[in-house]
């Protein structure tokens, strides 16, 4: 997405939705820095705008403050489920990324994310501190980066399933004949009005899938805890850990040793499943 957006490419299938995420974030800016300067007593200087290196003026940094200690701050905000899985595991790894990305660029020695969950009004803060090793793997990628975006070079493709494909503006410049196949070869009528049920779809899919992992993290904490107990009363719910015998029909060794019999018994089911593929 970087390099058709930093070549200017015209997005060919803009992304909805997001415009007024960004313009709360942007509102929600100096609240977020003054929430940080009460919560840790450090003073915050506004943004100087943007930053250049000094020796590869084509690398840029777009930073929101830096607080007294010459650290470079970061105001974001979050969703539910992504700001309690920060309180849980730290910030994700593409924050992490990019506070390393503003060390490099001002020389800061560190950078602190402040996180906002607007609809909860919770608030957190991240120190990050400059690690020079992942500097000095950054910086040849995103020197190579400029290069490719100068030299018209198109960079390695993603699996057109990934996630991130379906929310770029570039899909279908970049993989449209993989995503026609990956679709399928019926013939589609076009519909411009269920744009905003796709977006929501992707979004609410990623949203189920964060959830999904959570209560299966709950879970496996929870037989963790059990150890070789079978019942256990706690505040709250009954917790039953015993074991299970079921038997099941092995299909796959019936069909081997006797395929007349399956052939005999199988009837031809019809359904419908729903499929949403990014484009």
């Amino acid at each position: 997405m970087c390099w058709y957006q930093k070549r200017g490419c015209p997005p060919d299938y803009p992304v909805t939705g997001s415009e007024d995420v960004f313009e709360r974030g942007h509102a929600l800016e100096p609240i977020i820095l003054e929430k940080l300067h009460r919560e840790t007593g450090r003073g915050v200087a506004p943004a100087p705008g943007l930053i250049r290196h000094p020796e590869h003026p084509e690398l840029l940094a777009h930073i929101d403050g830096l607080d007294e200690r010459g650290w470079v701050v970061e105001a974001k905000t979050m969703n539910r489920e992504v700001w309690y899985k920060a309180k849980r595991e730290g910030i994700p790894v593409g924050y992490q990324v990019q506070a390393q990305h503003y060390c490099m660029v001002t020389g800061a020695p560190g950078a602190t994310f402040a996180v906002l969950w607007p609809d909860g009004w919770k608030f957190a803060s991240f120190d990050v501190e400059r690690d020079d090793e992942a500097i000095a793997i950054l910086k040849p990628q995103a020197l190579g980066l400029w290069a490719q975006v100068q030299s018209g070079a198109e960079p390695n493709r993603l699996d057109p399933k990934c996630r991130q494909c379906a929310k770029c503006q570039w899909r279908t410049t970049c993989q449209g004949a993989a995503l026609l196949e990956l679709a399928g070869s019926e013939v589609s009528m076009e519909d411009d009005s269920m744009g905003d049920l796709v977006t929501e779809f992707f979004e609410m899919q990623e949203i189920a899938d964060e959830a999904l992992a959570l209560f299966d993290a709950v879970r496996d904490r929870i037989r963790e805890s059990m150890g070789d107990r079978l019942i256990v009363d706690a505040p709250g719910g009954r917790i039953h850990y015993r074991p299970v015998t079921t038997n099941r029909l092995d299909t796959k060794a019936l069909g081997k040793d006797h395929p007349e019999i399956v052939a005999k018994y199988k009837k031809p089911s019809v359904s419908r499943p729903l499929r949403v593929f990014p484009r």
